[in-house]
């Protein structure tokens, strides 16, 4: 079986069944950190809720983004979405915010949250479905990683 790309597993996590709460849809999102652990040269990690496309999406982006270049993510994640950049463009993004919202292929916008730093950087992949109001209806800004208890 051919190896998953990031354009499969986006897909997955794009066209996947929206959980429903008791007063809204809930916005599916993914919060993916580089920097996580200040004792690691490199290191990343995933937030995500008890989705099941949400969790298999951070396992795959563990194994499969580079724990270098974080901007490569968010490129490669517009590439999935028909955009191109010129060669070397993954080292342009150094110190990007903001959000880009991208159509979807079905009925939905994949949003991207960017915050990159130097030291600390992430990156949000949200799913809303057309026509949906959300509460809130922006997600919070994006935090830093959660502090790890002392070893």
């Amino acid at each position: 079986m051919a190896e998953q790309t990031l354009c499969d597993a986006l897909h997955q996590f794009e066209v996947a069944p929206h959980a429903q709460t008791a007063v809204a849809p809930k916005r599916r999102s993914i919060t993916f950190y580089w920097g996580t652990d200040p004792a690691e040269f490199f290191s990343v990690g995933c937030l995500h809720s008890t989705e099941a496309v949400e969790k298999q999406t951070c396992e795959w982006l563990i194994h499969h983004t580079s724990w270098e270049f974080p901007m490569g993510l968010a490129q490669g994640v517009m590439r999935c979405h028909g955009y191109r950049f010129p060669k070397g463009a993954i080292l342009d993004w150094h110190a990007m915010s903001g959000t880009i919202r991208l159509p979807g292929s079905a009925g939905e916008d994949l949003i991207l949250d960017l915050a990159f730093d130097t030291d600390k950087s992430a990156i949000r992949l949200s799913v809303e479905q057309y026509g949906i109001v959300y509460m809130p209806a922006e997600p919070k800004a994006l935090e830093p990683w959660p502090a790890t208890p002392a070893k």
